[in-house]
């Protein structure tokens, strides 16, 4: 709980006296001048005494109708005292102070404030509620069990709540799995304080899963740079262990000016990337910039700790030219990770915090659909992941990759395709 410090609240009033015109003063060794020249006898009145200032008291209770009742203010809502009482007519001490909402419940708040000439030094209460209802992060339409396995829709949703870890998935319909066919459910996934997201979704039982063809176009390197060419634009590319061997010299060739490289990937255990050193290597020797990333579920305040850890341990002290991202985006079944979104956005500035001490910058990876709705918006540059030929996306973001089926000279199969906006990395 924070400690809350504020000043003494105090109106002064102003008499004001009234009195007579100024007379100038005599000179040493002279009577009085006075401002009738009479030869009659002077006299001399006896100076008024006025009594001092007084300031007016401070009450300890405003009067009824003054504060509103039931004052409530969201969960992690970063709110001011003045934004609390936005409504009401007063001269607050210090409307800028932020008030206590990390966890649910009354709280209460010493404050100062002023109002039709009167101080008034109490306490005030209000209610930190949440009032946020769950996010789907995969909504399982079209789900295919295959004939006479159990079926559990939890294996295929994927939910996540801003402050419950542990929201309460429930479904209404019928799945028989002992039959093939279409079987239309109704969802709905609760939090601890009442909130809840439903939808609708069909289940196919099937007697096996349908292959997935991959048909779709390709976009060659060249035609991608023609394709976004513009000033203050550089184009890369991303990958890891399933880019195989790569030939960075014709990569280059080809006209690519950065690699973001894969060192690894932490799953509960740590995996490194059994091409990252000599694709670290040879990026290096034909000339292109780097970066790096890990993939990672941590979900713990030791485990993204360790995270840092390995990653500078990788590096061994190189610089990059780009900040580390942050790549954790497994979500079709967030819930099985028991954390909620504000704690993965809290691990996120663990991360950040640990990496600066190792030296190292920060970018957070975040597909176009989870920001807004898992990643908050922040300082760091954002590499926005979003599969399209021209984003919507409306925020800030550094780095774009654009399409994960590009082709490049040097690279046999499919490579992630990124624009950079040189001018978006400050």
């Amino acid at each position: 709980m924070k400690r809350w410090i504020l000043p003494f609240c105090l109106l002064t009033l102003t008499l004001c006296g009234c009195g007579q015109d100024a007379v100038p003063a005599a000179l040493p060794g002279t009577a009085p001048v006075t401002s009738e020249s009479t030869t009659a006898a002077m006299t001399t009145e006896a100076p008024t005494t006025r009594a001092p200032a007084t300031a007016p008291p401070i009450r300890t209770a405003p009067p009824e109708g003054l504060l509103p009742d039931g004052l409530e203010a969201e969960v992690y809502e970063e709110i001011t005292i003045g934004m609390l009482l936005a409504d009401c007519d007063l001269t607050l001490s210090e409307p800028d102070m932020l008030l206590d909402t990390l966890t649910l419940g009354e709280k209460s708040l010493p404050v100062c404030y002023a109002s039709d000439g009167i101080c008034y030094q109490h306490e005030i209460t209000y209610t930190v509620s949440d009032r946020t209802a769950p996010v789907l992060t995969k909504d399982g339409d079209g789900a295919e069990v295959v004939c006479g396995k159990a079926f559990d829709l939890n294996e295929y949703v994927g939910y996540a709540d801003r402050c419950d870890p542990m929201p309460q998935l429930s479904w209404t319909g019928v799945v028989d799995t002992g039959i093939c066919g279409s079987y239309p459910i109704r969802a709905a996934v609760t939090d601890a304080s009442g909130n809840s997201t439903s939808w609708d979704l069909t289940v196919q039982v099937v007697p096996q899963k349908t292959k997935v063809k991959d048909d779709l176009p390709r976009l060659p390197f060249g035609d991608f740079m023609q394709q976004y060419a513009g000033d203050n634009v550089c184009f890369g590319i991303d990958v890891s262990k399933w880019q195989g061997e790569i030939d960075f010299a014709a990569v280059k060739q080809a006209g690519c000016e950065f690699v973001i490289m894969r060192v690894g990937r932490f799953t509960g255990d740590y995996a490194l990337d059994e091409y990252f050193f000599r694709n670290m290597a040879n990026a290096r020797a034909a000339g292109l910039k780097v970066g790096v990333y890990l993939y990672s579920t941590a979900n713990t305040e030791d485990e993204i700790c360790e995270n840092a850890a390995f990653i500078a341990a990788q590096l061994s002290g190189q610089a990059l030219d780009f900040p580390v991202v942050f790549d954790w985006e497994s979500f079709d079944r967030f819930q099985q990770y028991g954390i909620s979104t504000y704690e993965l956005n809290r691990l996120y500035d663990l991360f950040a915090e640990e990496m600066a001490k190792h030296g190292y910058d920060t970018m957070l990876y975040s597909s176009r659909n989870n920001m807004g709705k898992i990643w908050e918006e922040r300082d760091e540059p954002l590499w926005l992941a979003h599969y399209t030929s021209a984003t919507d996306y409306e925020g800030d973001y550094a780095m774009w990759q654009m399409s994960c089926r590009g082709r490049i000279p040097g690279i046999t199969g499919d490579v992630d395709l990124d624009l950079l906006y040189t001018d978006r990395m400050d």
